[in-house]
C-alpha cells in the first residue's frame, strides 16, 4: 500500500495525518474510532502508519482526527484540562515531587528498565487490587511487526512484558480491551501516548475513572519498523523476521542491543550501531516533540542519567521519578510504604541533569526543527502558544538541517542498504560524529564539566 498523496491533505480522519508524514503510531485513532476496525496499521515504503480501510462506511464524525496528537497538541489547553492551569516549570511542566528510586527486589530492578520501577509499581497496584489491569505490550509471537497488547492481571503477566521496545508500540489501541470492560486499569507508554490518551478522555470524560493511572515513560525518541530490518542486516538475518526479540537495554545499565534470532541464537550489537539506529530510522513526527519527560503522565519515569549512577560498574538501574497528579502520588507513596520501592527526595533541578541533554535539544532546539521542516514544505504541528518555548540558536538551526538531510536521505532505499552494509569500524565513528553534531548546542557545558573552572 503506498502513502496517501496531496489529495488527502484535505481529509476529516487519520488519512490527513498519513499524507502530512505526522503519525507517530500511538493507536489512540483505532480506540476512539466508533465503527470496528475501519482504522488500520498500513505500511509504505517510508514506514507504517495507520489509515482508514473504508472510507464510505467512515462518514465525516473526524473522531480518529480530534484524538490524534499528531498534527495538534495544545500543551496548554491540555495543561489546565489535567492539572487545572498551564505548566508552571518550563523543563518538566508540572509535578508535586520527584525521586531518585528503584525496586527493592534485586531481580527487578536488573530486569526492568530504569530500575524496574513501572512493573514494581503496578505489580504493587495489582496485588493490593488498586487496579484491575494494566495495558501492557509484547513483542509479537509470529512476527514483531505485530505486538501484542495485552492487559495484564497478575504480576506474572506484568514482568513476561516487561522491559523497552524502541520500535512502533500503538499501546493506546490497548484500550479496545477495557472500554466496555468494568474495573480500573493503568497504561504505561511514551509522552506521545499519553498526549493521546489524554484529548481522548477530553471526548470521553469517563476515560478519566477507567485509566485510573497513566505512567508515562521518558522519551529520547522512538523509531520505525525498518530499523529492525537494519538490525537484522547487522547480524546477516534476512530481515526482521528472522528475530525473535529484541533486548534493547541487555546486561549491565544502560545496556546494550542484544537479538535473539529464531535459530535460538544470540547476537550483540555495538554502541554505534545502536547509535546509527536511533538517527536513521527516527520517525519525523518524533524530532518535533517537546516532551521528554511525559508531562501530562500522573507519574513519570526515566534513567538518572548522573555522575554518581554513571560510573557504577555494578549494574545496579536507578530511576528518576516525577510524581505529578495525587493519582500518580497515592500509588508511589504506597508501594514505596510497603517497601516495593525504595526513594529518595530529589529537587527538580536533579531530575534537569540527569537528562539535560536531551531536555535542551527538545526543547530549546525545536522551534529551529519546526522551521526547517516547514521550510522544506514537510508537516508540522501545531503545539499552541507554549509549545516552543524556548528561542532557538544558530546551532539549533545547524543540527536542524543535518537532521533533515540525514533523515531525508536514509529514507531512500539504496542508501539504507549502503548503510546495512558498512562494517562496525566505520558506522562506530560516523556514528560518533553525528551524535555530537546534533547535540553541539551543549559542547560549552561539557567542556566547563570537564575543565571546571578554567572557563568562564
Amino acid at each position: 500500500m503506498t502513502r496517501p498523496g496531496i489529495q488527502r491533505l484535505e481529509a476529516r480522519n487519520v488519512e490527513r495525518i498519513a499524507a502530512l508524514d505526522l503519525c507517530h503510531y500511538c493507536g489512540t485513532c483505532v480506540a476512539a474510532c466508533p465503527k470496528d476496525n475501519l482504522v488500520r496499521l498500513a505500511d509504505s515504503a517510508q514506514g507504517y502508519y495507520f489509515h482508514v480501510v473504508d472510507e464510505i462506511a467512515c462518514g465525516t464524525c473526524d473522531l480518529c482526527l480530534r484524538v490524534c496528537p499528531g498534527e495538534e497538541l495544545d500543551l496548554r489547553h491540555l495543561n489546565t484540562q489535567v492539572f487545572g492551569a498551564p505548566a508552571t516549570n518550563v523543563e518538566l511542566g508540572h509535578f508535586q515531587s520527584c525521586y531518585l528510586a528503584h525496586a527493592s527486589e534485586q531481580d527487578a530492578r536488573q530486569r526492568g528498565a530504569s530500575g524496574g520501577i513501572t512493573t514494581t509499581l503496578f505489580g504493587y497496584c495489582l496485588d493490593q487490587g488498586l487496579l484491575d489491569g494494566v495495558i501492557v505490550a509484547e513483542d509479537g509471537a509470529a512476527s514483531l511487526r505485530e505486538p501484542r497488547l495485552l492487559v495484564a492481571r497478575t504480576r506474572a503477566e506484568l514482568v513476561a512484558s516487561a522491559g523497552s521496545k524502541y520500535y512502533p508500540l500503538p499501546m493506546m489501541e490497548g484500550l479496545l480491551q477495557v472500554l466496555r470492560a468494568p474495573g480500573r486499569y493503568g497504561v504505561v507508554g511514551l509522552p506521545c501516548h499519553v498526549h493521546g490518551l489524554r484529548k481522548f478522555e477530553e471526548l470521553r470524560r469517563s476515560l478519566h475513572a477507567k485509566i485510573a493511572l497513566q505512567v508515562g515513560l521518558f522519551c529520547g525518541y522512538s523509531t520505525d519498523f525498518a530499523s529492525l530490518d537494519f538490525l537484522a542486516s547487522r547480524v546477516g538475518a534476512a530481515g526482521m523476521e528472522a528475530i525473535a526479540r529484541v533486548g534493547f537495554r541487555d546486561g549491565h545499565w544502560p545496556g546494550r542491543i542484544a537479538l535473539e534470532l529464531r535459530d535460538g541464537s544470540v547476537r550483540h550489537l555495538s554502541r554505534g550501531e545502536r547509535d546509527m539506529v536511533a538517527m536513521i530510522h527516527m520517525p519525523t513526527r518524533c524530532v518535533t516533540c517537546p516532551d521528554q519527560t511525559a508531562e501530562l503522565a500522573d507519574l513519570a519515569v526515566g534513567d538518572a542519567w548522573l555522575p554518581e549512577i554513571v560510573s557504577r560498574k555494578d549494574g545496579q538501574w536507578s530511576a528518576m521519578v516525577v510524581v505529578r497528579t495525587s493519582r500518580g502520588r497515592e500509588a508511589f507513596d504506597a508501594a514505596v510504604k510497603a517497601g516495593w520501592i525504595e526513594a529518595r527526595e530529589v529537587s527538580p533541578e536533579k531530575v534537569v541533569e540527569a537528562q539535560q541533554n536531551l531536555l535542551v535539544y527538545k526543547k530549546r532546539g525545536m522551534r529551529a526543527r519546526l522551521r526547517v521542516l516547514a521550510w522544506l514544505g514537510k508537516g508540522t504541528p501545531r503545539y499552541g502558544p507554549e509549545g516552543a518555548p524556548y528561542r532557538s540558536r544558530l546551532l539549533d538551526y545547524v543540527g536542524a538541517v543535518l537532521f533533515a538531510i540525514v533523515n531525508a536521505a536514509a529514507k531512500r532505499a539504496t542508501v539504507r542498504r549502503l548503510l546495512c552494509r558498512l562494517p562496525s569500524r566505520v558506522i562506530a565513528p560516523f556514528a560518533y560524529v553525528f551524535r555530537h553534531a546534533l547535540q553541539s548546542y551543549d559542547l560549552r557545558a561539557r567542556l566547563r564539566r570537564k575543565l571546571g573552572d578554567l572557563l568562564p
